[in-house]
């Protein structure tokens, strides 16, 4: 049988380190793409992406999502053991659909309920892999205009930075 497409090269040995925890809402799609690829600094062949809905919200609240948790546990843990990741990133961003949809926001007057996960998040990884010495960093993406048509990112958590400083003007 003739293969109806052309023959794609891979890579025969991966040295991607770090994975990247993340919602796969679209609407934010193009604006991460920039900010790992701008700000991080990674491309698509240096990562692997975990898309989830809502993100790191099952590593915030484990006994709330307990088989999203467990599912994304084994992830993790598969990525550091068998393929070498040191680095794991995770992004939260605003008005998160899985929060509204499934969560029912503990505050409905906290519209930031998502970037307050994040050290939560954060800490349960640092505790679940403490002996393999990985690398943790979490971002917040948020909307910066009224019709929410723009995004900004703030760092909440980086045990290394991995966003270059600033060149002095």
């Amino acid at each position: 049988m003739k293969p109806a497409y052309p023959k794609y090269p891979i890579s025969k040995e991966p040295t991607k380190r770090t994975i990247i925890v993340r919602c796969p809402d679209v609407r934010f799609s193009i604006a991460f793409g920039a900010f790992i690829g701008q700000e991080l600094h990674l491309n698509g062949g240096q990562y692997y992406s975990l898309k989830k809905a809502g993100g790191a919200v099952a590593l915030a609240r484990p006994d709330n999502l307990s088989s999203e948790f467990e599912s994304l546990r084994t992830d993790i843990d598969m990525f550091i053991k068998e393929a070498g990741v040191n680095t794991v990133i995770i992004i939260n961003h605003q008005n998160c659909k899985k929060y509204d949809a499934v969560l029912k926001r503990k505050n409905p007057e906290n519209e930031h309920e998502e970037r307050d996960d994040l050290p939560k998040a954060v800490d349960l990884l640092h505790t679940l892999f403490s002996d393999d010495n990985i690398t943790i960093c979490a971002y917040y993406a948020m909307f910066t205009d009224e019709t929410q048509t723009e995004i900004t990112f703030e760092t909440i958590h980086e045990d290394t930075p991995l966003r270059k400083a600033p060149e002095p003007q």
